[in-house]
């Protein structure tokens, strides 16, 4: 009877902190190593620049006995090395709740389909790893941009970077007055995944087979556009990598986020539990 318990419910419940807290912290590095890079690649203002050339023209006059600007230089690459640091922290936890959410799905689908537990097990893991991956999707960058240049007395660095992430562009848009593409961008891709996943769960839980039958309905109307999420993000990925084209003396590099990844991860396993529910 307590081992029935502990498989039942002890084990989802330690699944799903230790996958909240990974997800939280996913998102927690991906947004500080944004936030860093562009700190770093703000640029300095011509003030700055003229404080750098005194700072080493000191710095050479007294022998090394004032250390101006190495100091400055030093800063920025303190910087860039944090946000490195930050990037490399948030793909460590991320592969780190990749790996958790395979064990978990792998051991929902070993205990229905070979020990022969409910289905429904199966169909609620799945929708609570959805929401984790949803959850990282949304706020995590989905895609970063560098462009980089040559600054005097600090050679080639990331002069501009930009990184956005489903809701941080939803919100640039609407600031912007842009309002109609952001309500699209909220409505399909965190309004109705959401209530998609919600309505799943309603109907394994139902009370009664009116709401059950009420809640598949809807869940095979909102299936109508279950690929208008993807579309979207599909846009913004296009308009990202316009906006990001270099002028001719600047190279730039581009590179997927996590949140991509994890919204893609969402799409798959949401059709995956509404397949097996229906």
């Amino acid at each position: 009877m307590i081992k029935s318990l502990t498989v039942r419910y002890v084990l989802p419940v330690i699944f799903l902190v230790f996958g909240i807290a990974l997800a939280l912290n996913v998102v927690k590095y991906s947004v500080l190593s944004s936030e860093y890079y562009r700190i770093g690649s703000g640029g300095m203002t011509v003030k700055e620049k003229i404080d750098m050339a005194v700072g080493f023209f000191w710095q050479g006059f007294t022998l090394g006995l004032v250390s101006d600007g190495s100091d400055k230089v030093a800063n920025i690459y303190a910087i860039f090395a944090a946000a490195d640091c930050y990037e490399k922290t948030a793909a460590r936890f991320s592969w780190i709740l990749f790996g958790l959410a395979v064990i978990g799905m792998a051991y929902l689908i070993v205990s229905t389909y070979i020990y022969h537990q409910p289905i429904s097990g199966l169909i609620t893991g799945f929708i609570g790893i959805s929401f984790l991956f949803l959850l990282v999707g949304l706020i995590a960058p989905i895609m970063s941009f560098y462009v980089y240049g040559d600054v005097q007395l600090l050679g080639r660095c990331i002069q501009k970077y930009e990184s956005k992430g489903i809701l941080s562009a939803a919100v640039t848009l609407y600031t912007s007055g842009k309002w109609v593409v952001a309500l699209l961008i909220i409505v399909f891709s965190v309004v109705t995944p959401t209530i998609k996943l919600l309505l799943t769960l309603t109907a394994m839980k139902a009370p009664t087979v009116a709401v059950r039958r009420w809640a598949i309905r809807v869940i095979e109307f909102i299936g109508k556009w279950s690929m208008a999420d993807v579309f979207i993000v599909a846009m913004l990925l296009a308009v990202f990598s316009l906006s990001a084209t270099p002028g001719s003396s600047e190279g730039s590099d581009a590179q997927v986020g996590n949140g991509l990844y994890y919204f893609a991860g969402y799409c798959i396993l949401s059709l995956i539990a509404g397949h097996l529910l229906i």
